[in-house]
């Protein structure tokens, strides 16, 4: 699964939640990469949560992001690790369950997540479900498996 396709598969309250992670000058190169422009009447536009239909086109834009478009493909995967890295625990929680050294879920081993049985992810997923909010678990292992 590619980056674009992880967004495409979002619902839109959880997508609004990724990118209100962002910080707000890369939201706006996101926004403007894409020729979604905010309403000119609100200041209050400039924040995710506020304009959900902006959101939601940039939802629809890079869930459209062909495989093959790198660029576009390294734009949905930014989105995406700013809001996981807000979410260490998990990293550090996985990584401790697949026991790789790491520091707070920052690793320099490479852990091949596509490699990994369905039945092994489904272990993975299981137990860092107790202690996560499960959107955000499924949200962790595919990207892994994308990143791998």
């Amino acid at each position: 699964m590619s980056f674009s396709n992880i967004i495409k598969s979002m619902d839109q309250d959880f997508f609004q939640e990724v990118l209100s992670s962002c910080p707000r000058k890369p939201r706006e190169t996101l926004f403007a990469r894409f020729g979604i422009a905010r309403n000119r009447k609100k200041v209050s536009t400039l924040l995710p949560g506020k304009d959900p239909a902006r959101a939601a086109k940039l939802k629809s834009a890079l869930g459209a992001v062909d495989v093959e478009d790198e660029q576009g493909q390294q734009l949905a995967e930014e989105v995406l690790r700013l809001y996981l890295l807000k979410r260490r625990q998990i990293l550090a929680h996985a990584m401790d369950h697949l026991e790789v050294n790491h520091e707070e879920g920052l690793t320099e081993e490479d852990v091949d997540f596509a490699a990994m049985s369905e039945p092994d992810r489904q272990a993975l997923r299981d137990a860092l479900a107790v202690d996560h909010d499960p959107q955000d678990v499924d949200l962790y292992i595919a990207y892994m498996v994308a990143s791998s």
